[in-house]
């Protein structure tokens, strides 16, 4: 039989997209703060026993907040020539 080859791969590398179901603001003190919707049946419960949020804020740290920050100049660069 042959075997497969088990490839390691390397996540650092990977290029990941922004989705549109998240949304993001910024706070008083610039950090990048995402805005996640929590979906699902074990959430709906959790919430309604438990006293959870329906929206969980969750603040970026610094290593998140400065690749977070290229993309939004990005896609803020992007939209304003889009308007022009």
């Amino acid at each position: 039989m042959n075997k497969k080859k088990h490839v390691s791969k390397n996540y650092m590398e990977c290029v990941f997209n922004r989705s549109n179901e998240i949304t993001w603001s910024e706070n008083d003190s610039f950090c990048i703060v995402l805005d996640i919707e929590n979906k699902g049946f074990f959430n709906r419960i959790a919430q309604r026993f438990f006293k959870k949020p329906k929206i969980s804020h969750i603040t970026l740290d610094k290593y998140g907040k400065k690749k977070v920050r290229k993309k939004l100049e990005k896609y803020r660069k992007e939209i304003d020539s889009n308007l022009e």
